[in-house]
Formats: C-alpha cells, structure tokens, sequence
C-alpha cells in the first residue's frame, strides 16, 4: 500500500512538472546558444517522462519497448553529458538555472549521476513492469524533482 501511495505521488509530481512544462516552451523564445540547447533537452526530457509516466502509473497499456527507448533517451542526456549543459555563468534569461549550480557544482553534479543510474537501472529492468521497474522510475522522478527544486528558478 506505501508502494503505491509514494507511486500516486510520483506520478502526481511528474504530472505538475510536465503540465508547468508546456507553457515553457513558449517561454524559450529568444533563447539561444547553450542555453537553447539546455531548454530544448529539457523539453526533450519533460516528453520521456510524461511517456515514462503513464506506462508506469498505468494510463497506457505497459509496453516495454517504450519504457526502456524512454529510459533510454534519458540516460543519454544524464551524467555528463547533462553537465556539459551548464557552462558557468550560462544562466541570462531566459534562463531557468539558478547561480548556486556553479557554486555547488557538486551536489548539481551528483544529481546528474544519480539521473543517469536511475534511468539506466529503468533501462535494464524496463521488461519488467514489476515493483522493480516502479522503484526505478520513482527514483528518477525523484531525483529530477529534488534538482529542479534546488537548481531551477521558479516561474
């Protein structure tokens, strides 16, 4: 039962953050560069786990196919590849990132490894929609939730 619970409320979290999602695409008008770049994968990430979402909070028929291509893309921006988003002092408007990801690069930067295991790990068990696969995507959910919390300006 606290299984589902904390699943209802990943799942609620993710919907909050792809509903405010939408209209920030209207808000990366004038954004170029890096910064494009950064608002774009972000918009990219937003669809992966929107698609994530509803296979596993069961609004879709479950199709392991696109969980792992999903968990996939995900992992493919993580890590390192994330970090290299983030350039210091990229953060002009219409900029999202907040100042303390330069001054706390390594908190920022472990948040991005723990993105990366949390896809890969929804990646290797995606044929699996068991308890497994639900622990894996509510630790990516999490982990996304706690870094936009921390590192990115509130609209």
């Amino acid at each position: 039962m606290l299984k589902l619970r904390r699943l209802g409320m990943t799942m609620m979290m993710i919907g909050l953050m792809t509903a405010a999602g939408t209209p920030g695409v209207l808000a990366h008008s004038g954004a170029v560069g890096i910064i494009k770049e950064r608002m774009d994968t972000m918009v990219q990430l937003g669809k992966s786990m929107k698609v994530l979402a509803a296979h596993m909070g069961g609004k879709v028929d479950y199709d392991a196919g696109q969980v792992k291509s999903n968990a996939k893309i995900i992992k493919s921006h993580a890590g390192d590849a994330f970090l290299k988003l983030f350039p210091e002092g990229s953060n002009a408007k219409p900029s999202e990132a907040k100042s303390i990801i330069w001054a706390d690069w390594e908190t920022f930067s472990s948040m991005t490894k723990k993105m990366f295991e949390a896809s890969e790990a929804l990646e290797l068990v995606a044929e699996n929609k068991g308890a497994a696969g639900q622990a894996a995507f509510s630790e990516l959910a999490k982990t996304c939730s706690s870094c936009h919390k921390v590192f990115r300006q509130k609209k």
